[in-house]
């Protein structure tokens, strides 16, 4: 009885996801597996690995006939569950965010970027992440939908093929729409 009102509540939570966030559940090893990422439109040249996505529970985009895992730079979003993180601001999110970075890569540089506008007219923070030695070129833009913290990320193992897609990126930020 338990399980049954656990599930039906997990569907209920489900379906209160806002439109623009893809919602999916498989039957996992460990119970149901839940995956929530932004929908992305289109975008010329690049395509999801629906694996890597379900994998890691992000939109996982790589250039076409590259995986995920093999793409010498990479796009991909995710929706952060707020309850589940514990922050209560997009600001103190993005701080923990930025902590967390600085604890696996301690040394890399992180700058404020311009703000990139979204298709809605909302302006996302932006931030640049620059490694100091291991690590990725990577522009992180934050927003919040909903009950979600929405991050979306360009990285890339090569500047140059940074500098070469973040205009993707941003053209994939300006389409995004609730």
């Amino acid at each position: 009885m338990k399980r049954t009102i656990a599930c039906l509540l997990v569907l209920l939570a489900f379906g209160m996801v806002p439109a623009e966030i893809v919602r999916s559940a498989k039957v996992g090893s460990k119970g149901i597996d839940l995956y929530w990422w932004p929908k992305f439109a289109p975008l010329k040249g690049w395509e999801q690995d629906k694996s890597a996505s379900e994998e890691n529970g992000i939109n996982a985009l790589a250039p076409k006939g590259y995986t995920f895992s093999n793409a010498t730079v990479v796009i991909y979003g995710r929706a952060c569950y707020k309850p589940n993180w514990g922050e209560k601001t997009l600001s103190a999110f993005i701080k923990s965010d930025k902590q967390e970075s600085l604890k696996q890569f301690p040394g890399q540089k992180l700058i404020d970027a311009p703000p990139i506008t979204n298709g809605n007219g909302i302006k996302m923070r932006s931030i640049e992440f620059y490694p100091s030695g291991n690590g990725n070129w990577e522009r992180v833009a934050y927003s919040q939908e909903g009950d979600f913290y929405l991050v979306f990320t360009l990285s890339s193992r090569k500047r140059s093929s940074y500098n070469a897609a973040l205009p993707a990126f941003v053209e994939l930020l300006k389409a995004y729409k609730k």
